[in-house]
């Protein structure tokens, strides 16, 4: 099975990831709040019995196959702005809602089944990459400004109260992916401008202007790289040009 190829490949540890997609759209389909309540319970409890627990293969965190984006509407480019004008779209509000109720299901003592769950942290995804990187392949200033000020709003005050005593606590923490475009032959220039530069950026604003700096789970991914053929990890291959180091994937 799949544990089995991972434990092949020397991996040890997974993220496995809640397919909250599903749920999401699926509310959309149900007026009656318990009965979209009672989907979401059921997706949860079977996605907690593939937590592997013990044996060669353990489970780190969890995560969720969607995260928010920050549309261009949603807030003014001020990303020292004041947390006042938090966004009133339906499809805003209903993520947030979905994930109270989420973190409400997994804290509930009496669902023994998602005690795998109870017992790691989730790790609540937000793509800077597709965000901030314009189709040219340079940053954009405005939506990068525009995720600073959501994602210090949304720790501090903005998430339901779940969330943000989770987040205090750090039983949930953010994922932060960034990516870099392709075809670059620099990838040290590549990393400090997609990556460290932004990062930094970030964790900045939280230290002038939160009380409390969440865990954060950063990740950086660049299409110019290309899978070591010394590497065993055979599963997600990652391909490209290049063969040789510092570029190849490792």
């Amino acid at each position: 099975g799949f544990l089995a190829a991972m434990k092949d490949a020397g991996i040890t540890q997974v993220i496995p990831t809640l397919p909250f997609s599903r749920i999401y759209s699926q509310s959309y389909s149900f007026t009656d709040a318990t009965v979209s309540e009672q989907k979401m319970t059921q997706h949860v409890q079977r996605f907690a019995l593939t937590i592997p627990t013990g044996g060669d293969v353990s489970a780190v965190a969890w995560s969720l196959d969607l995260g928010v984006k920050v549309g261009k509407g949603w807030l003014a480019p001020t990303p020292e702005a004041a947390c006042k004008n938090e966004p009133d779209l339906d499809e805003y509000q209903r993520y947030k809602s979905l994930m109270e109720g989420l973190l409400r299901l997994v804290q509930d003592s009496a669902l023994s089944q998602v005690e795998p769950l109870r017992k790691i942290p989730l790790l609540l995804p937000f793509d800077f990459g597709s965000s901030i990187v314009s189709p040219n392949g340079v940053i954009s200033e405005d939506d990068f400004a525009r995720c600073r000020l959501f994602v210090r709003c949304f720790t501090t005050e903005w998430a339901g109260p779940e969330l943000l005593a989770a987040l205090k606590k750090q039983t949930v923490k953010w994922l932060w992916a960034f990516a870099a475009p392709g075809g670059n032959d620099k990838p040290d220039a590549v990393a400090n401008t997609f990556f460290q530069a932004p990062l930094n950026t970030l964790l900045h604003d939280f230290a002038l202007n939160a009380t409390t700096t969440p865990g954060i789970v950063a990740m950086f991914g660049a299409p110019a790289v290309t899978r070591d053929p010394a590497d065993p990890n055979n599963i997600v291959p990652d391909f490209g040009s290049d063969t040789d180091a510092p570029n190849q994937a490792h």
